[in-house]
């Protein structure tokens, strides 16, 4: 896993996941394509409306990402 506390360039955004609390909390999974064609998956945090982190996991599939996000929407992850 990378994280990285400014935005990565990324391919595009595959799917936007919102708090179902009180917590003002936003995950995006998105999608960068490596040099040699193959496609990753990231999560692109947001607190507050501002962005928090982004986080790169090379070689996962878009179902582990997904439960990446949902843990930071449910308040799970810091």
């Amino acid at each position: 896993m990378m994280r990285s506390r400014y935005e990565m360039p990324i391919s595009k955004i595959v799917k936007t996941l919102h708090s179902e609390s009180d917590l003002p909390l936003c995950a995006s999974i998105f999608e960068k394509m490596a040099a040699d064609g193959i496609t990753h998956y990231g999560c692109r945090m947001f607190r507050n409306g501002k962005f928090a982190r982004d986080e790169f996991y090379p070689q996962k599939s878009l179902s582990y990402v997904e439960g990446i996000a949902k843990a930071w929407t449910n308040g799970e992850l810091r």
